[in-house]
């Protein structure tokens, strides 16, 4: 047997343009020409855009109110507001006021919001404690590691009991520490009429000579309000998608915990739909928009939260800001503050985008005639 192979005839030889990398191409010249006529566009762009963002964000009203260094809250306050609990009347919480005074008038609408300092909003075990299956009515519980750790009342409470059944039986709705630590201070704005006596600002109790703007809590969890003179609006604080998607009316059953409770309840905990064990503390309801906004968790420790929009203009004078303090920032060394704001095409003031374009035009059109003096040198 013969071991010689044939050998292989040759593979055709291709002349194709292709293969043999005869493509035409481009080859891009760094000419001083060409770098300044880039630079140039870059700074004829970018200077006007950057002083039109500038001019309108001079333009926009921002106001921003610290409040939580008046009274320093921490649960239970000074008990300024009531509720009902096991057929008594109990307080908590704290009252604040502050005087404020507009110079000029600001056309509406006026958005409402409170900022936070130093709230982590974007630690891991935080962001993850919700079930979102829950919150979109798909399922009752909020099982697994989801809502730890309030996923039910016995986890928070261990050993008690509601109606023969322990708390680890019955399940929170909507559950989880996003819904736990519900921002709840509620801020109301008057505008004091011009024939105003001078207000006591450590008075808990409303002076008779203001008129109502917003009262932040006059409204229904469906966002109704129930104060005919509010002129502000709670519907719409929330991104559509949450309202129409993401939070719907939850699915129950006997063994659900929420917070309309279960008034022929013997606990009191859960007959008035507070969180087990700590009374006036409510669960909050899955299709609040106060909750969609606060659902929708900030990636910095400094934010604003929508809270509610003016949709009249405010008049030049003096105004009243009414706080009911039912949020602990002390035990965290954060801040509470109001903002009231105004809106355009820009969104919010923006000084950093509008300087930030500035200086980068700048850089560029003096970068052109740096290269315009250095050609010139270079010619002579």
């Amino acid at each position: 047997m013969s071991h010689e192979t044939a050998e292989r005839p040759p593979k055709p030889h291709s002349d194709s343009a292709f293969k043999q990398q005869r493509l035409p191409s481009f080859y891009p010249q760094h000419t001083a020409a060409a770098v300044s006529i880039a630079l140039l566009l870059t700074a004829v762009v970018f200077i006007p855009i950057g002083v039109v963002i500038v001019v309108e964000s001079d333009n926009l009203f921002e106001l921003d109110i610290r409040y939580d260094d008046v009274n320093h809250y921490k649960f239970p306050g000074l008990g300024h507001s009531s509720f009902s609990f096991n057929s008594t009347t109990m307080s908590a919480g704290t009252n604040c006021k502050k005087l404020l005074t507009l110079t000029k008038t600001i056309q509406g609408p006026v958005y409402m919001y409170y900022r936070l300092k130093g709230f982590h909003q974007n630690y891991r075990q935080y962001q993850e404690s919700r079930d979102d299956a829950q919150l979109i009515g798909d399922t009752v519980d909020g099982s697994g590691d989801y809502c730890d750790p309030l996923s039910n009342p016995g986890q928070l409470a261990p050993g008690g009991s509601a109606d023969g059944r322990p708390y680890g039986n019955f399940l929170y709705n909507p559950c989880g520490l996003i819904a736990w630590s519900l921002f709840n201070d509620t801020i109301s704005l008057y505008k004091v009429s011009s024939s105003a006596t001078p207000i006591d600002t450590t008075d808990p109790t409303l002076p008779s000579n203001v008129n109502v703007v917003c009262v932040g809590d006059g409204f229904t969890a469906a966002s109704v309000s129930t104060n005919a003179q509010n002129l502000c609006t709670k519907s719409g604080i929330a991104f559509a998608v949450d309202r129409e998607d993401r939070f719907k009316a939850p699915k129950l059953n006997t063994w659900s915990w929420t917070n309309a409770g279960q008034p022929s309840s013997a606990d009191p905990f859960l007959a008035g739909g507070f969180y087990a064990k700590e009374a006036g503390h409510k669960l909050p309801v899955s299709t609040d928009e106060d909750l969609m906004v606060w659902a929708r968790t900030s990636s910095m420790p400094d934010f604003l939260k929508l809270y509610r929009v003016i949709q009249t203009e405010l008049p030049q004078g003096d105004y009243l800001v009414d706080i009911m303090e039912r949020f602990d920032t002390v035990s965290f060394q954060g801040e509470k503050h109001l903002v009231l704001a105004t809106r355009s095409w820009i969104g919010a003031k923006n000084y950093v985008l509008g300087v930030a374009l500035l200086v980068l035009g700048c850089l560029a059109f003096v970068s052109v005639l740096a290269i315009f003096i250095l050609k010139c040198l270079e010619d002579r």
